[in-house]
């Protein structure tokens, strides 16, 4: 029997994470029986430790009490094993055996813990309510304030990163000024350090920042050049994330919360791109994109980087989604999506930016109108 005394979460994680089977004979452990083995004994001293460590080429901060040198077993079979220090290659066996058990223990001790402080936390409550010192509507106050407060300072990770000459961003927060700290940074564009736009009256204007793309089209420069409509595109999505960044609140109500871009069944084929001013097939119709694809009316295009991809006549549309909020002011979540379109028979292709809303259970995710 161990002389450390193993705490009950972590002698219940290691119960469940090996399926309350006791490591050694493999039968099924009840609570009662359960004890904790350490496969390396505790019973030696540091000297022997020291030359175990070299001998056995044990990890160089190893201690007895790492999970992976403790096992569920039964009493019977840890009285067997006793003492008893086990080879090297048996060592290191079982050692590999219990280091692929690591996550799943480190996860039930989580989980585990949380239970134990919710159970404390709830118990807490229950004591200030019956001696009338908080009201259920104060408590509901404080639940939403901390749901608002959490959202607010959530990290967004980035699928399409903003790179600049000094600095690349993969995260934002939604209390983050983005606008301020972007705004006169050196975009990167891709091999080139600027973009050329033009006007209609022949003059030409180099663009290195948002703030020079946003003065010179104002003014009503645009691109010309097909390197330049592309690359432009990723300047119209930092441009669009800074707007959305800035209007995002929190939802407080969703229909879309376990949809996703690969849901055909629940989007409207407005989402699908097209280059033919006069095709208004997609916007006339009332099937869905899943039923458009069963029709063959689309195809599903391979694509590991994007959600979507579909091709309608000769044009992919590619979407992925950035991330989720209400940017409307109507309560409701909504998706902001980056995407990307080009033809099958040519060069010709552009990014784009847009928001998607589901208003009911009843309409399908589509594209918000401006």
């Amino acid at each position: 029997m161990s002389k450390t005394k193993i705490d009950n979460i972590t002698r219940s994680a290691l119960w469940k994470s090996y399926n309350y089977k006791c490591f050694y004979c493999g039968e099924d452990i009840e609570w009662r029986n359960l004890e904790i083995d350490h496969i390396i004994p505790e019973n030696l001293n540091s000297s022997e430790i020291n030359n175990l460590i070299n001998e056995y080429e044990l990890d160089e901060n190893f201690s007895y009490n790492d999970l992976y040198n403790l096992i569920p077993t039964h009493n019977n079979c840890n009285g067997r094993k006793g003492k008893y220090l086990f080879d090297k290659k048996t060592v290191l066996y079982y050692h590999g055996l219990t280091k692929k058990k690591l996550y799943k223990i480190e996860k039930e001790i989580e989980t585990l813990k949380r239970k134990r402080n919710n159970s404390i936390l709830y118990s807490k409550i229950q004591i200030a309510l019956e001696t009338d010192s908080i009201s259920i509507d104060e408590i509901r106050k404080m639940i939403e304030n901390k749901k608002r407060e959490n959202w607010i300072t959530q990290g967004i990770k980035l699928n399409k990163k903003l790179e600049f000459v000094d600095e690349i961003i993969d995260m934002f927060y939604i209390d983050s000024n983005l606008t301020d700290k972007i705004l006169d940074k050196n975009i990167i564009f891709g091999s080139e350090k600027n973009i050329i736009l033009h006007n209609n009256q022949d003059k030409t204007r180099k663009i290195h920042t948002l703030r020079e793309w946003k003065n010179a089209t104002d003014e009503g420069f645009f691109p010309l050049t097909t390197y330049d409509i592309k690359a432009s595109s990723y300047v119209t999505f930092i441009e669009d994330l800074v707007e959305v960044i800035s209007k995002a609140q929190m939802p407080s109500f969703s229909f879309i919360n376990n949809i996703s871009l690969k849901d055909y069944d629940f989007l409207s084929p407005k989402i699908i791109q097209t280059i033919n001013p006069d095709d208004n097939f997609l916007t006339k119709t009332k099937r869905t994109i899943g039923e458009l694809i069963k029709e063959k009316k689309v195809q599903i295009e391979n694509n590991n980087y994007y959600d979507f991809a579909i091709k309608y006549r000769s044009q992919i549309t590619l979407l992925k989604e950035v991330f989720r909020a209400d940017f409307n002011n109507d309560g409701l979540e909504e998706i902001f999506i980056s995407g990307y379109t080009y033809v099958t028979d040519g060069t010709f292709g552009y990014g784009f930016s847009m928001i998607l809303e589901r208003s009911s259970k009843e309409n399908l995710l589509s594209p918000v109108q401006k």
